[in-house]
This record gives C-alpha cells, sequence and structure tokens, in this order.
C-alpha cells in the first residue's frame, strides 16, 4: 500500500495531525505528531481501517527531550509477517512535558488496542517514570520488575543522578561483596 493512501486517509479523519518523513538508513521513515488526548482514537483507527489493519505495535521508543519525554509508537500491520509480504508502517509521536526530574508522568495506556503493547510500556513506565492509564480500569500502572531493588529515580531521564541506589538491609550480599 502506497504510504500516501495511509497518510490521506488519516489526513481526512484527523485533520490537525502533523506529518513529517525523515531519512533512516536507506529508507524513509514517515511519522505523525499527535497530541496525547487524540493518541487512543488513532490506534484505534489504523488498527480497524480495513484498509490498513495496523495492529501491531513493533516498538516504543522514548526520547527525553527539554524536559519533554517524546514517545514513538512504531505501528506496522501484521501483513508484514504473512507468506506475501507487503510494508505498511507508520510511527506516531507524542509528548508529555516532566514537571520536574524526580516526578512521575502519566500517559495514556494503548495495551487495550494493541495486545503487545504491555510489555513496552512496563518497560519505559520504568525507566522513564511514565504511569500509564488503562482505559478499561482507570488505574495507573507501573511495574518494578527490571530494576534493582531500592534504586530511586528513574535511569534514562538526563536528570538521573548516579549513586542512587538505596541499599536494601533484606537482600543479601553476594560473596565477593561480604569479602568471601
Amino acid at each position: 500500500m502506497d504510504k500516501n493512501i495511509i497518510l490521506s486517509k488519516l489526513n481526512k479523519e484527523f485533520p490537525t495531525l502533523k506529518f513529517e518523513t525523515h531519512r533512516f538508513g536507506r529508507s524513509e521513515v514517515d511519522s505523525v505528531w499527535v497530541e496525547s488526548q487524540n493518541l487512543l482514537k488513532v490506534i484505534e483507527f489504523l488498527k480497524f481501517e480495513p484498509e490498513l489493519n495496523m495492529e501491531f505495535l513493533e516498538n516504543l521508543n522514548v526520547s527525553e527531550i527539554d524536559q519533554v519525554l517524546v514517545l514513538s509508537y512504531f505501528l506496522t500491520s501484521s501483513y508484514v509477517f504473512s507468506e506475501v509480504p507487503f510494508s505498511k508502517s507508520i510511527v506516531l509521536r507524542t509528548s508529555l512535558v516532566l514537571p520536574d526530574g524526580e516526578s512521575m508522568v502519566s500517559g495514556f495506556s494503548v495495551s487495550h488496542i494493541l495486545t503487545n503493547a504491555d510489555v513496552f510500556e512496563d518497560e519505559v513506565g520504568e525507566l522513564f517514570g511514565i504511569r500509564f492509564e488503562s482505559k478499561l480500569n482507570k488505574d495507573l500502572k507501573i511495574k518494578r520488575n527490571l530494576l534493582p531493588k531500592g534504586l530511586r529515580g528513574f535511569p534514562l531521564r538526563k536528570s538521573y543522578k548516579m549513586g542512587s541506589v538505596v541499599v536494601d538491609p533484606q537482600i543479601k550480599k553476594s560473596k565477593s561483596e561480604a569479602g568471601q
């Protein structure tokens, strides 16, 4: 499918979106900037529009620029993985303003639309301090599974200070740390 068809369908349905095309290696990447309050509607449209059928989240990337977290959702159609693949992908970008270096920031979860998004949201949530609000239960979720217990802050934020680990007396020392 021609990328212009995807962009024209999006533009017709959501006229306030901002479109960009960037060179990435040998290919071009189409990006669409979406206001965070419209993110769920745009993803639902891309997934359920019959000609698009973009139901696979390939990646969720987060970058911090000037106290703003930029979330990039790399969406693709499952047809890319079929016996007769064709390329159909797009990057949706949205931003979350950081109140200060240590505070959590809230964003909308897309895991009820894109089933594999939960894993990505858990990872970037823990590393960047994003709580993803679920549309299904209105809970803010953040799981601490990747980082060591006692770690303070969010290690992939620019404001993170090295040495922010608090020693938890309940965690046993290894033999090398205990001097044995």
